[in-house]
């Protein structure tokens, strides 16, 4: 029995005010008007709507995300108006679409640091360690102490780090002390040489190389075996290929010339004494 045939008096007293029509394309302007009501809605907001109206939110995904022609308003063939016009990408693909480009990012910067990260690998230029002199450790021609140094997070021999400009950072710093890292970090590149910061201060260390000498490796002189050179300022140590000390310049100011010294550290030390 339709319920158009009902009387008033037949349905319960809670619908007896509700009135359907014979021919259901009556309510097709209250369809749309709903339809338009529903998509100016918040997507959060809507499934709140949707859950007090009765109805079910149209999926998001699978054949039933595309919208029927009954769904659509006459001569739209667009979209269904119970959507919003546009969608944001998590909406669109959720969750799992946003954690897999935040891990993809995440792989590509690391490849990128991994790359341009400053490495102490072993240098083509790098020669045998030249026998152990009869200079005394901590002066020009002898070679550097026998410790074990951290550098970059790792521990290394102070030895192996060859050839190089080590710039002994002073505890505290020193007033022309930036502009002499970054004037010796300039020397050493302009001869393809790697400029080591050195000091018992691992935040200093790396404080004053991202303000003065960008790109320079860090390290960190725990048991201060590099205090033999009895720096003063800045003072630089320069490491012929062998590992011999070329020379010491302690208290070293920027515009003070180091090119033609750092020229002569590819070659082996102990054949220019």
């Amino acid at each position: 029995m339709r319920v158009s045939a009902l009387e008033p008096d037949d349905l319960p007293p809670a619908l007896r005010h509700l009135c359907a029509p014979d021919d259901a394309r009556a309510l097709e302007a209250d369809r749309q008007a709903y339809l338009r009501e529903i998509a100016d809605v918040p997507r959060g907001r809507r499934r709140f709507v949707l859950r007090r109206s009765g109805r079910r939110e149209p999926p998001r995904f699978g054949p039933r995300a595309r919208p029927e022609r009954g769904d659509l308003a006459e001569g739209d063939d667009r979209r269904s108006p119970t959507l919003p016009a546009e969608q944001s990408a998590v909406e669109r693909w959720g969750v799992g679409a946003l954690v897999i480009t935040v891990v993809a990012f995440m792989v590509v910067a690391a490849a990128i640091v991994m790359t341009v990260a400053p490495r102490l690998s072993a240098r083509p230029d790098t020669l045998a360690l030249s026998a152990t002199t009869d200079a005394p450790i901590g002066s020009a021609g002898a070679l550097l102490p026998a410790a074990q140094v951290q550098v970059n997070g790792g521990v290394r021999s102070l030895r192996d780090l060859r050839p190089s400009v080590l710039a002994l950072w002073p505890q505290g710093g020193c007033a022309d002390c930036a502009a002499a890292l970054a004037d010796a970090s300039r020397a050493a590149r302009s001869q393809g040489l790697r400029l080591i910061v050195a000091g018992s201060d691992r935040a200093a260390i790396r404080t004053a190389i991202a303000q003065a000498a960008p790109g320079s490796v860090a390290l960190t002189d725990a048991q201060q075996a590099l205090s033999v050179y009895r720096p003063t300022g800045l003072t630089l140590v320069a490491v012929h290929a062998d590992g011999i000390v070329a020379e010491v310049i302690r208290d070293h100011r920027a515009g003070q010339p180091l090119d033609a010294l750092l020229r002569t550290l590819a070659s082996p030390g102990a054949a220019a004494r």
